[in-house]
């Protein structure tokens, strides 16, 4: 699954894109595996990982690398590997500070929503997902265009709750989705794209609706049943209290239940439309030490991360952690004086540890960004920046022996890379 690519033959405008990355220590979307050097074992094992079926105990894994020394660098890694070979993938940065904290689980669902990246699509988010599935609604084998029959036939109430999905509030906001993008009629497009903006809002939102549930029922199911133009939602006229009732709008309902159910009805749906299910990835995941400021949330938030290792999350998930993930996790829940928590389950997580980048690591990533610094902006680089100049530089920045040496010289070799071009 994976495999090493060549700088060679990226064109100007790539390889200046490539370079803006670089200059400020960015991994460069798009060509991540380019500029990925040494650390094969971790990346055949890392390829088992993707290549593997979703039993036991292997559907989550721990990415552990000291700070700046390449773990948001491997999550983007496996992110573009997983898109090459037909993932949906979501990397969601954990920041609760600007609302993406792990104790709530439908903050979480709303990142993971807002970060879809679906192959083949060129937005991100729940509507490139839902369009693609609404796309392929007459492919696939017997067996995937059964489920598809099972989740758009709705004629009652019961049938709402068939299994076809686990969560409701998934179902109906996709049948809403489908529903109105079957209608033609030119008159209704501005109330189309209205209903698709609020739905993508709850969606991408969902903890700004806690208390709209009437409003919810009013602009996605009410105004759909009252236009004779689109097709009803319900074969059969239904009850409004019955939406709220069943908690069907509501994300928080029984410890989070419907977020976890949400989250898996995205990696059926990424199925159903072709693809092999939907890879979840969470960067700084340590927020969960540094900014959840109570010892109550973040046991929820350690709790959460365990679900993920147990199957509560059916996909694939990656979590980027530092090596003393586990021990500091404990020292800080006993510095608040938490005892009695499940600490065993720290030390069941599986984990792959991220080899250090090594001196030659280092010369070939030089010679990487060298040749495509030279590409971007059409100068002899090679020439210029012989090999000899470029060890001897390398040899430098080598003896930075800081946790964050890697992006450290990236940055360095640009930085004498724009000095070297001929004015």
């Amino acid at each position: 699954m994976y495999d090493r690519l060549s700088v060679r033959g990226l064109d100007e405008k790539e390889s200046e894109k490539i370079i803006e990355d670089l200059r400020f220590g960015i991994p460069p979307s798009g060509y991540i595996k380019m500029f990925t050097v040494g650390r094969e074992s971790n990346l055949k094992e890392l390829a088992q990982t993707l290549e593997a079926s979703v039993t036991g105990k292997d559907n989550a894994w721990l990415v552990k690398a000291s700070y700046g020394s390449g773990k948001s660098h491997m999550l983007k890694l496996i992110a573009e590997i997983a898109g090459k070979n037909q993932y949906v993938t979501s990397l969601v940065t954990v920041n609760s500070q600007e609302g993406v904290r792990f104790n709530r689980m439908d903050q979480i669902l709303g990142a993971v929503t807002r970060c879809l990246v679906v192959p083949g699509q060129e937005t991100l988010g729940i509507r490139s997902l839902f369009t693609v599935f609404e796309n392929n609604l007459e492919n696939g084998d017997t067996v995937t265009l059964e489920k598809i029959r099972q989740i758009t036939k709705l004629d009652n109430w019961d049938d709402l709750n068939n299994n076809s999905l686990r969560s409701t509030a998934i179902r109906i906001a996709l049948l809403v989705w489908i529903k109105i993008r079957k209608n033609k009629i030119k008159e209704l497009d501005r109330m189309i794209l209205e209903i698709e903006s609020v739905l993508e809002d709850w969606l991408n939102y969902p903890e700004n609706y806690r208390g709209r549930r009437k409003e919810l029922y009013s602009q996605l199911i009410k105004q759909i049943d009252e236009d004779s133009s689109l097709e009803n939602i319900f074969t059969e006229s239904q009850r409004e209290w019955r939406f709220y009732a069943d908690d069907v709008f509501t994300f928080t309902a029984n410890r989070y239940q419907q977020s976890w159910d949400a989250l898996n009805d995205l990696n059926e749906i990424a199925k159903l439309s072709g693809y092999k299910g939907v890879i979840l990835l969470f960067d700084e995941f340590e927020d969960v030490i540094h900014n959840l400021n109570r010892k109550d949330l973040q046991q929820q938030a350690f709790m959460n991360l365990f679900k993920f290792f147990n199957f509560q999350y059916i996909g694939k998930s990656y979590f980027a952690v530092t090596p003393e993930f586990e021990r500091r996790c404990k020292a800080e829940l006993n510095s608040r004086g938490v005892y009695t928590f499940e600490f065993s389950q720290f030390d069941e997580l599986n984990t792959f540890q991220l080899e250090p980048i090594r001196h030659n690591d280092l010369i070939e990533l030089a010679k990487n960004i060298r040749r495509t610094h030279g590409q971007a902006y059409n100068w002899d680089a090679e020439k210029q920046f012989d090999d000899k100049t470029l060890v001897e530089f390398v040899d430098e920045l080598f003896k930075n022996k800081t946790p964050d040496m890697t992006r450290i010289s990236i940055t360095d070799i640009v930085r004498e890379l724009d000095s070297e071009i001929p004015r």
